[in-house]
This record gives structure tokens, sequence and C-alpha cells, in this order.
């Protein structure tokens, strides 16, 4: 092979980690503008194309299960949805005409399946998924958290959460806070999330550990991780904090504001699902807390 040739396939090999499919969960709020041309940014910067993708929930034909009959109105109440979600799609795809990427609309209509198992199936031929955490609605958050858990553990990509009202440039890597705890999941995160790395300005390995260690197996230190991005030509700069009688999310929040980061690389769902939810955890805290973008992965 030739010093060409060589050249040549490295610059392909370099280029192919780069996102180039962006699903945008949009669900009919009024933030769906705002989060379209965060990620059309992102599609930009990435030569992505963007697919954006509204899960539509339709009313069962049955008014309950012994029915002897179907509801006669169904058909006209499925109809106006599907018109409005249409025209809600048509809107957002005028909104980022503009931008200049690449994008499509669709309507991911289901009665009986899950919506968010259905966009997990849809989001396993993308690169990443990107949705916003709605402001002071709690229906429309606890339908969004949901789609945010199935993603994340059902589709096998990296989901990327916004805060509400977040700028259109949100998604353009300034200062990466990569929140490291040694788990498969901060691994696979760190590793999702090489695109944003290569075109940060700063990146930071937080390693907050407990003052008093638990028993647990070996973790690989944060120098390693550092040196190991090194060798991906990008610079990493490795923070330890110990923590005391405050949950890590809160280490990695205060970390985050304190270094005006733009975004945040964290491992989601470390425990069960329940447990975090219930109980509470970091993947439930940077979820509804964090000002910044945060890119988890599972």
């Amino acid at each position: 092979m030739t010093a060409a040739q060589v050249q040549e396939h490295g610059a392909m090999l370099a280029s192919s980690s780069a996102f180039r499919d962006i699903a945008v969960i949009v669900t009919g709020s009024a933030s769906d503008r705002a989060l379209a041309l965060a990620a059309a940014n992102l599609a930009r910067i990435s030569a992505a194309r963007l697919h954006i993708l509204r899960p539509l929930l339709l009313p069962m034909p049955a008014i309950h299960p012994w029915a002897l009959m179907t509801d006669p109105t169904c058909a006209a109440r499925c109809a106006r949805l599907r018109e409005a979600a249409a025209v809600h799609n048509a809107t957002i795809e005028a909104a980022i005409v503009d931008e200049r990427v690449e994008a499509s609309a669709a309507v991911l209509e289901t009665m009986y399946e899950s919506p968010g198992r259905l966009l997990a199936g849809a989001c396993q031929a993308m690169d990443i998924a990107v949705l916003m955490r709605p402001d002071n609605m709690p229906v429309a958050e606890a339908a969004v958290r949901g789609y945010f858990a199935d993603l994340l553990l059902g589709s096998g990509r990296p989901v990327i959460v916004l805060p509400p009202a977040a700028a259109a440039d949100c998604l353009l890597p300034g200062r990466v806070v990569v929140a490291w705890s040694g788990s498969a999941e901060c691994a696979r995160a760190v590793h999702e999330a090489m695109p944003l790395l290569h075109c940060a300005r700063v990146v930071e390995i937080l390693s907050a550990v407990p003052a008093v260690p638990a028993h647990m197996p070996f973790v690989i230190p944060a120098e390693t991780l550092a040196s190991h991005l090194a060798h991906h030509d990008i610079d990493a700069t490795v923070v330890h904090e110990t923590i005391h009688d405050r949950p890590p999310a809160h280490h990695i929040l205060a970390h985050a504001a304190s270094t005006r980061a733009t975004m945040i690389v964290a491992g989601g769902y470390g425990h069960s699902r329940l447990k975090e939810w219930i109980m509470g955890g970091t993947t439930r805290s940077l979820f509804h807390d964090a000002p910044v973008p945060v890119l988890f992965s599972h």
C-alpha cells in the first residue's frame, strides 16, 4: 500500500467516527423548534442527516376490553391527531430550512405498542438521539422521561438531553466535562461522545470518589482514560474530587457550573431503572437538573 493510500484510508477511518444520522425526538410542544435548531447546528458540523421523529399514541377503537362495539368517534379522532402531527412536523422542517442540513420528518404511529419502544426501535439505525426536557409541564416531562429511558435502554444508542429553552448553539462543544466513575456505562459514554470530544475546546475528566471508599472492584484511573484519549488526539485534564455527604450528581453539576461547562458526558442507569427513579440516582438528577446538555449512554 502506497503512502497516499495509507493517508486516504486514515482520513476515511478518522471521519467514520462522526455522527451521520441524528434522531430528533419531537413531542408537539412549543420547545420542538429550539430543539430542532440545536440539532441542526450539530448536524451541520457533523455533515449529518436529521431525522425528526414524532411519536403519536392513537386512541383505542374499543371503549373498554368488554365492549361489544368500537367507539364510533375513534376514526375521526385518529384523523385529527394524524393531521395535527403532520402539520407540526412540517412546521419544524420549515424552521430549519435555512440551516443547510438534510432533514426528513416522520410520524411514528402506535395504538398498542409503547411510543418509547417504537422510538427505540427506530433509533437503532441512528448514531445518536436528541430530545429536550420540558419546563414546568409535569405531564409532558413524564412522557419525555419515558422516551428517554426507553431510548437509553432499548436503542443501544447514546441520548443527548437538552435543558428547557436551550440555545441554538448549545450542542456546539466548548467545554465538556466527562463524569468518570470507572463503570461500563461511563466507558461507553466516553467512546460514544468521541466526535464531540474531538471538537471541544476543553475536555475535563471529573473523578469523584467517596471519602471512605466502599469495597468495589478495580476501577480504571481517570489518568488512564486521559492517556487513552490522548491517543485519539484529545487533550483531557483530570480533576479529582472527594465525595463526603453529597450525592455524585451534586459534585458533577457543581463542577460544571463553576467551570462554565457547556456539556456533560455521563453513563446512564448504572443501577436499575426502578431504583434510579424511585430512590434517586445520578441519572435522574442529571436528567432533571442539568442546566447544559448531557450525553448519556448505557
